[in-house]
């Protein structure tokens, strides 16, 4: 009888599922919020008898195999491995590996360290003292194994005991080549791998020595940058990746799901593993200048990575805050409130390009449009890159391209057309209304696209010819003088609209300009007739310029 078969009779697939999903029973099966995406009522069905799942919503279904290994994030016989050694069955030899003899009796090693390290945790009442006050609860102290290393000649001495020979110690990370025990007074954080098997530690002191934190050496078993510390990578729907174990902790103790990266470096190996169970992961670094730097390091790791569906979001903190200090301090509600504020990449690659600071000047500005462009470069995927390049034209020039918007009536009175140059009056009909800003953008005025043999076309000309023989002051005269018919076309065609703008300051009207200006010539470039919906002077973006001058 195949090993499938007999896990179908001896296994029940609710009591499986159960373990991740609140089921409920109705008639004859079991209904549940389907764990593999995000619902508000239940479409998660199982069936005992059968043994099969299936989802209504995203259509996801399977037996016990296929649940484990997607929820887990590991293959089908990784999947099998668990579900044999969790009941007891005996795995198929075409799925046994010939065991690495060397491997196998690190593992034993390291498993027999962490227990004599969880079992010393309880003789220390200044490492249990620390951890109750950072809120890790002993539930949750005992489910990821933490533990206490104490005094080296103890440690040496136990595993000595337990026939555990000095270079297996130093090949394991426990002992270095002189015979010094690596964790010496230190909480102890078991980093495991895919198969739950202890492959490295992670240490904190408690007496103020440097460093704070202190991992496991690079081993046969241990890669730091191949490896995470946290929940079991299962799917879910949202995960927050942070820097350090006790930020880990103190984010899945409230509920979340969590991983630290073993540092401020976030990896491409690592970022692959996440991916596994959670298709847009928060970057939640601590707010200090180091962390931030981590975070825009790991906006530009994912670059090249990027395939649709997948991504990464970002959570600024607060300065001189981490997860775990803000969650303690402030609480899980306004910690949520945070998680709220969390970027999509592009928004948060495009908010450390194009920052007021970095544009403040022409140069500026072009250094910052070919950095863009080198970031967009990099990424691999065609359809990914394409929509990053819509972005930055829709966020640069406040310009939704005519396919990514719902067809609605466009936001004007309905005595102008659709077809007429709506943002042309408004800019042409602006400066009549604000003639202090016809010398300042004489230079985008003679730059401004408009059709030949046109009303605008010939407005706009009589205000260039004004410049060259008046004043600012003067200048409006003169237009009313030279077409008193395009005079009174274009302030009828732009009163209603600029009523708004008609009370901003100086320095607001040249931003709102300019952003008219710069909406106006990516319009015209996509031969698009329709106007912004939050251009509308009755807006209150329309005072928020796209460019900062």
């Amino acid at each position: 009888m195949s090993v499938y078969k007999v896990l179908r009779e001896r296994v029940l697939l609710s009591e499986v599922i159960s373990k991740f999903v609140a089921l409920s029973r109705k008639g004859r099966n079991f209904l549940g919020l389907c764990p593999f995406h995000h619902e508000k009522s239940s479409s998660f069905s199982v069936d005992d008898r059968q043994g099969y799942y299936y989802c209504f919503g995203c259509k996801a279904h399977g037996d016990v195999v296929d649940f484990v290994s997607a929820i887990e994030g590991v293959s089908h016989g990784q999947a099998l491995e668990l579900l044999c050694q969790q009941y007891g069955l005996e795995l198929p030899k075409h799925f046994e590996k010939k065991a690495n003899p060397l491997e196998q009796s690190l593992k034993e090693v390291l498993e027999k360290a962490c227990g004599y390290f969880e079992a010393q945790l309880e003789t220390s009442s200044k490492a249990l003292e620390y951890l109750a006050h950072r809120g890790l609860s002993r539930s949750l102290q005992k489910e990821y194994r933490l533990g206490w290393a104490p005094e080296g000649t103890l440690f040496a001495a136990h595993m000595k005991s337990l026939g555990c020979e000095p270079s297996l110690l130093q090949k394991s990370g426990l002992m270095n080549e002189k015979g010094q025990v690596f964790f010496q007074r230190r909480i102890t954080f078991p980093i495991l791998d895919d198969k739950r098997g202890v492959i490295a530690f992670g240490a904190r002191t408690l007496e103020g020595c440097m460093p704070k934190y202190l991992n496991s050496p690079e081993t046969l078993l241990f890669v730091k940058g191949e490896n995470l510390y946290g929940s079991c990578l299962r799917k879910v729907t949202s995960c927050l990746v942070v820097e350090g174990y006790m930020d880990a902790l103190t984010v899945i103790s409230q509920g979340y799901s969590a991983v630290a990266c073993l540092g401020t470096a976030l990896s491409p190996e690592q970022l692959f593993k996440i991916w596994k169970s959670a298709c847009e992961p928060v970057i939640c670094f601590d707010g200090d200048e180091a962390g931030q730097s981590a975070a825009q390091r790991a906006s530009l790791m994912v670059l090249p990575l990027l395939k649709p569906g997948f991504s990464l979001r970002f959570l600024t903190l607060p300065l001189g805050q981490d997860p775990a200090s803000l969650m303690n301090s402030a609480g899980k509600e306004v910690f949520e409130q945070y998680l709220k504020t969390s970027q999509p990449l592009c928004e948060f690659l495009y908010q450390q390009v194009f920052s007021s600071s970095q544009v403040s000047t022409p140069e500026r500005k072009a250094k910052a449009l070919r950095t863009w462009r080198e970031y967009t470069a990099l990424i691999q995927d065609p359809d990914v890159r394409f929509s990053y390049q819509s972005f930055f034209k829709e966020k640069f020039y406040s310009f939704k391209p005519r396919f990514f918007e719902k067809k609605k009536a466009p936001l004007m009175p309905v005595h102008i057309a659709p077809k007429e140059d709506f943002l042309g009056y408004m800019l042409l009909g602006f400066l009549i209304h604000k003639p202090s800003l016809v010398d300042i953008f004489q230079e985008e005025l003679a730059q401004l696209f408009l059709d030949q043999d046109t009303l605008l076309r010939r407005f706009c000309d009589i205000i260039l010819k004004g410049l060259a023989q008046c004043d600012e002051y003067d200048i409006v005269s003169f237009i009313k003088t030279q077409d008193p018919d395009a005079f009174e076309a274009v302030m009828n065609k732009s009163f209603l609209h600029l009523r708004t703008a008609m009370t901003l300051n100086f320095e607001e009207s040249c931003q709102y300009w300019m952003r008219l200006f710069h909406e106006h010539q990516a319009l015209s470039f996509s031969c698009s007739p329709y106007p912004p919906k939050e251009l509308h002077p009755g807006q209150e973006k329309a005072l928020e310029p796209s460019l900062p001058l």
